[in-house]
């Protein structure tokens, strides 16, 4: 009688360690299929992350190639040349029978590229003499990092020729136009005069500035970074 007691608890128990095996084991292979789940997850997470970052570069390029190209060409090229303005030439002005009372001549004017002069004192003490202003004054005008700066408009030739002879890189002239009157002596107050920058004062100059005044012309050159 004991022997097929002891039997039967001994297919209890191996029946009891094979159901624990088999529970042992469903629950490992869900845990391993739960942790491959999450590695899939974050796997899917990133390639979503990294397409949506192409995209947005890729976008981003497109802006700045395509929609936005023409702007930063334009900016480019402001930053690297600069224009200087010049004053058009002004109709002349004539008497009834055809002569001349006010006519446009040529005229130098010396400008500097600071930016470019590595010695401004030096050149300062150059130049003032020659331009009848100060070396202290010069200096100012030469110093700092400005791409450009006048030293001294509508200057006299003889002026400009001695300027050139010097040889200072940064520094050169522009060619403007000085309004000159056969008759200032006896038609100066009727006939006016231009300031500076080429604009009709008084008189007939003021008077018919809009018919005078011709079409703002400028001159680029290149200039440093």
């Amino acid at each position: 009688m004991n022997r097929p007691i002891r039997q039967t608890q001994t297919v209890l128990s191996v029946s009891l360690g094979r159901r624990k095996h088999l529970k042992e084991s469903a629950v490992r292979g869900f845990l391993q299929e739960h942790r491959q789940r999450q590695i899939r997850r974050r796997i899917y997470l990133v390639i979503a992350g990294l397409i949506v970052v192409f995209f947005i570069i890729a976008f981003r390029l497109m802006e700045l190639h395509i929609l936005k190209g023409a702007e930063l060409a334009g900016l480019a090229e402001r930053q690297h040349f600069r224009i200087i303005n010049v004053k058009a030439e002004r109709g002349a002005i004539l008497d009834r029978n055809g002569r001349i009372l006010a006519i446009d001549l040529k005229t130098p004017s010396v400008f500097a590229i600071p930016s470019i002069i590595k010695d401004a004192k030096g050149v300062s003490k150059r130049l003032a003499p020659l331009l009848e202003t100060s070396s202290k004054t010069m200096t100012r005008r030469l110093g700092g990092t400005r791409h450009f700066v006048w030293l001294g408009r509508k200057v006299d030739p003889t002026t400009t020729e001695a300027v050139q002879r010097l040889e200072i890189e940064g520094i050169g002239y522009i060619m403007e136009n000085r309004r000159f009157y056969p008759k200032r002596a006896l038609l100066g107050q009727l006939l006016g005069f231009t300031g500076l920058d080429h604009q009709g004062m008084e008189g007939v100059e003021y008077r018919y500035a809009s018919v005078l005044r011709g079409q703002e012309d400028g001159i680029r050159f290149e200039q440093d970074a």
